[in-house]
C-alpha cells in the first residue's frame, strides 16, 4: 500500500457485537488489500500476523470466525502452509478507498 488512503465502511460493522476487535483490525485490513487489487485479498497468514500486530494463532482464529459468520470467503487451499498467499474474497460489508 503506497499513499495514504481513507477507508469507509457501513457503521453496523464497528457496532456488530459478533466480532472482537482483532476480527476488526484483520476484516478492515483485508478490505484495503481488497481495494488495492481490486479482485481479491491475497497475503499470507506470516503476513497478515506481521502487519496487523496479532499473533499467528490469533490470526488464524479470527479468519476461521470471519468465514464461519460469513462475513469472508476463502479460497480453498488448506493444504497450504501459512507462508503461502490465501486468497480472499466476498466480503459482506460495502466499503471503499478514498
Amino acid at each position: 500500500m503506497s499513499k495514504l488512503k481513507n477507508l469507509f465502511f457501513d457503521q453496523s460493522l464497528v457496532l456488530d457485537s459478533n466480532i472482537s476487535a482483532n476480527d476488526l483490525r484483520i476484516y478492515t485490513f483485508l478490505m484495503a488489500i481488497y481495494e488495492e487489487e481490486k479482485t481479491a485479498s491475497t497475503i499470507s497468514n506470516n503476513t497478515l500476523s506481521e502487519k496487523v500486530n496479532i499473533p499467528l494463532n490469533e490470526v488464524k482464529e479470527s479468519i476461521e470466525h470471519l468465514i464461519d459468520i460469513h462475513y469472508i470467503s476463502k479460497k480453498d487451499n488448506s493444504n497450504l502452509d501459512d507462508d503461502t498467499d490465501n486468497i480472499y474474497f466476498n466480503f459482506k460489508h460495502e466499503f471503499y478507498l478514498e
